[in-house]
């Protein structure tokens, strides 16, 4: 997602003035890049069995232009197709997830091997920055996905 909204800034500040000095942004590669940026980010998935529901008469609101090009826009269908946000969720978080467990098991195995009854203490993680830790206390407490659903 951020990885798209940085290749859409970039090409919503290339204007004709700058053109010459961004000539890359019209290439086909540069236009192949931004399409696979976005199929990361949305999948178009077809949707069987929907009725669109009677149109209304259009208003002054923002979204009448979608009504009037067909978008149902209780359900966000249109011509029998949906846009659906897909999330990738970040390596780093799979490989937090991963050693974590990892210390979980050590930490079982040491103390059910373990005659005496001292507690072995907190896990310490340390992260370069107070937005990583956030980012580390989400993930650890609600997982990958509720991280990318709620953010």
């Amino acid at each position: 997602v951020t990885f798209l909204e940085l290749l859409e800034s970039i090409r919503a500040t290339v204007t004709s003035s700058t053109a010459g000095n961004c000539f890359w942004v019209y290439t086909a590669p540069a236009m192949r890049l931004f399409e696979l940026a976005k199929s990361r980010v949305f999948e178009v998935e077809e949707v069987h069995g929907h009725v669109p529901k009677k149109k209304k008469k259009p208003g002054p609101k923002s979204e009448d232009w979608l009504a009037q090009a067909g978008v149902d826009m209780e359900s966000g269908v249109c011509g029998g197709k949906r846009l659906r946000v897909t999330l990738e969720s970040n390596p780093k978080w799979d490989l937090l997830l991963q050693v974590m467990d990892e210390v979980a098991q050590a930490r079982a195995s040491l103390s059910s091997s373990s005659s005496s009854s001292s507690s072995l203490g907190p896990t310490l993680l340390l992260v370069k920055d107070e937005r990583s830790a956030s980012v580390a206390r989400d993930v650890l407490s609600f997982g990958r996905r509720g991280v990318m659903e709620h953010a």
